[in-house]
């Protein structure tokens, strides 16, 4: 019966793209799911739970050791890294990232890891402004 249906909202953040969803779909929403205490404070009025991300640590308990790493990514024992693992996505905002690096010296080196529609663009960027 309908009358047992739930109805929840996953917040996944705090960006206004999350508010203004959640504020215009209170009337029918149960419960919200938000996935971190950030996200969570949004949801004032509406029963909230939040379940934080995961990883999956599995594949790390096989990772090389750090000379092993440094030297496979061409970085120097000098080199800085500043690292980010993200969906490459606009809403992340990686472009301010890269351009702060390329404002940094030369040592500082960026490492993202991920994927997503931005690589392209986020990459020719990288490149252009952080050669090498």
């Amino acid at each position: 019966p309908s009358s047992s249906r739930i109805v929840a909202f996953v917040a996944h953040g705090e960006s206004d793209w999350t508010k203004e969803n959640l504020a215009g779909s209170t009337q029918v929403i149960d419960h919200v799911i938000a996935v971190s205490t950030r996200a969570g404070r949004i949801c004032s009025g509406v029963p909230t739970t939040v379940i934080l991300n995961g990883i999956d640590t599995e594949p790390l308990a096989t990772s090389c050791c750090r000379a092993t790493a440094r030297e496979r990514l061409n970085l120097s024992p000098q080199d800085f890294v500043v690292g980010c693992v993200a969906r490459f996505s606009l809403e992340k905002r990686l472009h301010h990232l890269i351009l702060a690096l390329s404002l940094l010296p030369k040592h500082f080196k960026l490492l993202l890891v991920g994927e997503g529609v931005e690589q392209p663009q986020l990459l020719e960027w990288a490149n252009a402004l952080i050669p090498g």
